[in-house]
This record gives C-alpha cells, structure tokens and sequence, in this order.
C-alpha cells in the first residue's frame, strides 16, 4: 500500500534536503553541485504564477522533487509563460504512483506552455501521457554553409542592435544570458534584427561547440547559417548544435537521432528553438 504523501511547492527551507534528494537521484553530479545551482535558483525571478524552485512529494518528509523554470517569453504585447521542467526524481519507496502525481501536479497549470528539454529516454513514454508532445527527435552538430539571400545582413553585437531598434524585453534577456556566459548577437538586415544566442558545450572528446537556445524564425538560421558559422567559430567554437528531426537545410554536418528530444505540453512556443532560462541556464543540462 502506497504511503500517505502529499504535494506542496518547495520553499528556501527545504534546499538542504531537496540537494540531498537530488544528488542521490542524478549521482552523476556532487551534493555540492546541487548545492549551488540551487543557489543560482534562488536568484530567479520567476514568472508570476510560478513556483520559484518547483514541488516537493512530502511523506513523513520530503522524499521526492521536481523543479521547475517558469519565465516570460516573447514580445511585450504578447507575453507567454513557459515552464520548464526539470530533474524530476523520487525515491525508491515512493516510486509510482505518488511520482507521477508529483508529475502531474507539476504540469497541471492552465494558460500556461510546460517543456522538458532532457527527458531521459524511460521517462518519454510516461510523460507522453500527461499530454506532452515531441516538438524536436534529435539534434545535428553542423556548419553553415548557405550564404545570405536577398538583402545583406551582418552580425551586430547586442550593444549596438540596443541603438538599432532592439526590443526592451529581447535586449534585457540577452544581457541575462550574456552574463551566464553566453554568446549573444544579432543579426541584422535592412527591415529587422533577428537575435541568436548559443549555449557553450563540449562534445567527445572536448570539442567545443554552441549549442543554439534562441531563434526566433528557423529561416534565420537556414539563409544565414554561413554568417552565423562564421561568428561562432571567431568565438572559437568548432560547430553549432541545433534540435531537430532530421537534416537541416544549409547546415552540413551529422545528424543523431533520438538525442537531447524537446518535449511541450499546452501552447507551443513562440519561437522556433527557445530553451531561455530554462534548466540549461541554471543547471547545465
């Protein structure tokens, strides 16, 4: 018989157990590592509505977790509200039923977009049935090689796409993902800036590549992915990193399916690839 337990919003005095919990679901990182990006979690502003760290399975006391990143995505007329989810673990004698309705309790909210940007792959077929969806299969590691069509477009740094007309709410969360270490630009042409922002990552064996986490319109990407190639590899970086379900036009490169698959539940994102201030940012992954 399933012990009584109920579901209730992880507060600041919960951290020390909520790393413990943590770091004996997901032993591949430190007690210390959960430490600190609990820490980071902390200095959130989350979006209203939200939960600042996410809900807890408490029986007896706190036995499971589930964190969440809920923030305001999209243009100032047309705000969205996307939660990602993240790092959902339980312990054994919880496992079940009490799990998933941690789950469930999670993702329960009206009006509002849920993600989960690394469901490992046991955890899909559950999550496929609390109405998530598969937006993205696998990623491909690539270079550009189309060159821009049509007028010219240069890359801009975000200083100078500011004085260019850049929109408060896009200027304000680059400069947050800039100060994480970031790349951030934008790329300009005669009617518009289209703002790109890549996560810096490693491949086997310490290849550094950009993963991309901000595109508004994948066409951006698909005219421009010379130009943008370019500007990430003068950053040092050997190759871009995208989602996608299959090869991309314009980008040359190899494709691996069923890796990193981007899951939504609700209304889908605004924009083509936007993992903002979502557990990438403040956790890593």
């Amino acid at each position: 018989m399933t012990e009584a337990f109920m579901i209730r919003e992880l507060e600041q005095a919960d951290l020390p157990e909520v790393s413990n919990i943590l770091a004996e679901g997901f032993s591949q990182h430190s007690l210390a590592f959960w430490q600190d990006r609990l820490r980071a979690m902390a200095r959130r502003e989350p979006a209203p509505g939200t939960a600042l760290f996410g809900y807890g399975l408490d029986a007896g006391g706190l036995q499971g977790v589930v964190l969440t990143f809920g923030s305001l995505h999209g243009p100032a007329e047309a705000r969205q509200t996307i939660v990602n989810i993240s790092s959902w673990t339980v312990r054994p004698a919880l496992r079940g039923l009490a799990a998933k309705e941690l789950y469930r309790h999670a993702t329960s909210a009206d009006a509002m977009t849920f993600s989960n940007l690394s469901p490992a792959a046991h955890t899909q077929k559950t999550i496929k049935k609390f109405g998530f969806i598969e937006r993205t299969a696998g990623q491909i590691i690539a270079i550009g090689v189309a060159r821009s069509r049509g007028a010219r477009r240069s890359i801009v740094p975000l200083s100078d796409a500011e004085r260019s007309g850049l929109s408060p709410e896009r200027a304000a969360m680059m400069r947050d993902h800039q100060a994480r270490g970031c790349l951030t630009f934008c790329l300009e042409s005669n009617d518009r800036l289209a703002p790109f922002m890549f996560l810096p990552r490693r491949v086997k064996p310490g290849i550094p590549v950009a993963q991309l986490i901000y595109c508004e319109l994948l066409s951006d990407l698909i005219d421009n992915s010379r130009t943008i190639t370019l500007e990430v590899l003068k950053r040092g970086f050997a190759a871009m990193l995208v989602d996608a379900s299959g090869p991309i036009e314009g980008l040359m490169g190899r494709y691996f399916p069923a890796r990193a698959a981007k899951y939504y539940k609700g209304p889908m994102p605004l924009y083509a690839i936007d993992h903002s201030y979502s557990e990438m940012i403040y956790i890593g992954f």
